[in-house]
């Protein structure tokens, strides 16, 4: 029998999620200054959206994107402060990520290897403390590994549908950071290179170049 059936799998992630969460809660507890400069200036941005005052979002720096401030001041809206919700904020979506990841590796790697890649994810230690900063950064990264994910799991047998998705997912990336704009082409790009190159593709040029209209 395979010693990683579908109930001994499921019970590794568990555990390797748990270890996940668990040194993300011990770091914040060890955290007590905040990660530098931007920081500050992230929970200036969210104590505005926080306000609800058209006036105070609207005179916001050029610089500020709305994406991870607005999460941030989401988290924060049932009372705590703003410190507490955007960190809070990254670590929800530092869950996202490890999804992501799963997901992902699931998609090209054996269950062995998936759960190595998982493990390395969870105690690598420029992302324990990433994951639970004032930053963009967890958001971000989450964000752009969920676009993959779909990508991934969708790029052989594309449906317009899930061009939409993905165009909202790559949106909200750069909405978070002004790089992410560089999935508008990466993504058309990607679906092309399998489009071009494998001769048993399940859809036509015309399904091409609409499925890229759409995700654009």
């Amino acid at each position: 029998m395979n010693i990683l059936d579908n109930k001994k799998y499921f019970l590794c992630v568990s555990l390797i999620l748990f270890l996940y969460l668990a040194v993300r809660v011990v770091a914040w507890n060890n955290t007590t200054l905040l990660e530098d400069q931007d920081s500050l200036f992230y929970l200036s941005s969210t104590e505005a959206y926080l306000s609800l005052d058209p006036g105070r979002i609207n005179n916001l720096s050029s610089d500020s994107t709305p994406f991870y401030p607005f999460f941030s001041a989401l988290f924060s809206s049932p009372g705590w402060s703003t410190e507490f919700g955007a960190r809070l904020c990254s670590l929800i979506f530092s869950l996202l990520l490890f999804f992501a990841v799963l997901g992902i590796s699931s998609n090209i790697a054996d269950r062995p290897t998936v759960l190595v890649s998982l493990v390395i994810l969870s105690l690598s230690p420029s992302l324990i403390p990433l994951s639970i900063s004032v930053l963009s950064e967890p958001s971000y990264i989450a964000v752009v590994y969920a676009g993959m994910w779909l990508f991934f799991a969708q790029y052989k047998d594309p449906e317009y549908w899930k061009s939409a998705l993905l165009g909202i997912i790559f949106a909200a990336a750069f909405l978070n950071r002004v790089e992410g704009i560089v999935f508008l082409a990466a993504i058309p790009f990607l679906q092309g290179l399998h489009y071009f190159f494998e001769k048993d593709r399940k859809y036509n040029l015309k399904h091409y170049l609409v499925w890229c209209s759409i995700f654009a």
